[in-house]
């Protein structure tokens, strides 16, 4: 099936929101669990930026792919390629923070 929000511009834009809402949801979770809120743990992020990002874009990356697997069953190629291209460029991110 075929749409107009079909393109890779439009997946690219949806990665990248996907995943500022895949960070949320990470600092949301961590903020459930160790009992602070949300502003809290940014700033902690902030303070540190060394000290969890790896784990917030990693989250976000996840969260990127379960939005990637639900597109490729509607059929959405191009829309993919975008969230493929903002995946493959957050890995080598990860990977600097990670060392």
């Amino acid at each position: 099936m075929q749409s107009k929000l079909d393109k890779s511009w439009v997946g690219f834009l949806a990665g990248l929101i996907s995943t500022l809402l895949g960070m949320f949801i990470f600092a949301a979770a961590l903020a459930v669990y160790d009992d602070r809120s949300v502003w809290s743990i940014f700033e902690m992020v902030s303070d540190n930026p060394f000290l969890l990002i790896d784990k917030f874009l990693t989250g976000s990356v996840l969260f990127d792919v379960f939005i990637f697997a639900v597109f490729l069953r509607l059929g959405w190629y191009n829309f993919n390629k975008g969230i493929l291209l903002c995946i493959m460029l957050l890995v080598p991110v990860i990977i600097y923070f990670n060392w």
